[in-house]
């Protein structure tokens, strides 16, 4: 999630006067990534389970499972903690910047708790290179009896509102988080303990 998806913010507004955008977690946190793999130190510390440096930088991907209202104490918490390396404080100003002082990318648009639920566009780039690949065939699917009987059934369930099995480790990782957060509303983790926590989650690609 980053200034590519501007645009597409504005447009969605002007046509849905009444519309609540919501970031994926996963794209969200891809661009945070990107980030640290630009600058070689930090990327060298991220991937080293032992470091210091490291382990400050997977706490910023624990925000994104926080309340909204919690994300600006949790990141100045972060930032109390930071290790004094002057590339450490160059990727704290790029989310305040981007991401917490903003209105591009406020943390109304990414950051929610928990609630057992995938927050990702997985749907829609489904849907999206589905209709791609119907497009860009010398022969639409019509003309395969095969694919013309999947594309129905896939249309039949939803229409139905059936929804996706979840992967096993998908479902595992979501049951995972709202445990960890039940631990922090009944005051059992801290707050940085919680970010922590979750902020292991996310596996780069």
């Amino acid at each position: 999630m980053d200034t590519r998806y501007v645009g597409a913010h504005t447009a969605a507004r002007n046509v849905f006067k009444n519309i609540k955008i919501k970031a994926c977690r996963f794209h969200l946190c891809q661009a945070w990534y990107r980030k640290i793999n630009s600058i070689p130190i930090l990327h060298k510390e991220y991937k080293d389970k032992n470091s210091e440096i490291g382990k400050w930088l997977k706490m910023f991907f624990g925000l994104p499972y926080l309340p909204e209202n919690l994300v600006s104490d949790a990141f100045n918490d972060i930032l109390f903690e930071a290790p004094k390396h002057k590339k450490c404080s160059e990727f704290a100003n790029y989310i305040l910047e981007n991401y917490i002082d903003t209105e591009q990318f406020p943390p109304t648009m990414w950051a929610e708790e928990p609630n057992g639920t995938k927050r990702t566009t997985n749907g829609a780039e489904s849907y999206h290179s589905q209709l791609r690949f119907e497009f860009y065939m010398d022969a639409t699917s019509i003309c395969f009896p095969n694919q013309q009987v999947i594309n129905e059934a896939q249309m039949r369930e939803i229409k139905k509102g059936t929804e996706a099995v979840q992967r096993k480790c998908d479902r595992e990782r979501e049951a995972n988080l709202v445990y960890q957060y039940s631990l922090l509303l009944t005051n059992k983790l801290t707050v940085m303990e919680y970010i922590e926590k979750s902020g292991l989650h996310f596996k780069p690609i």
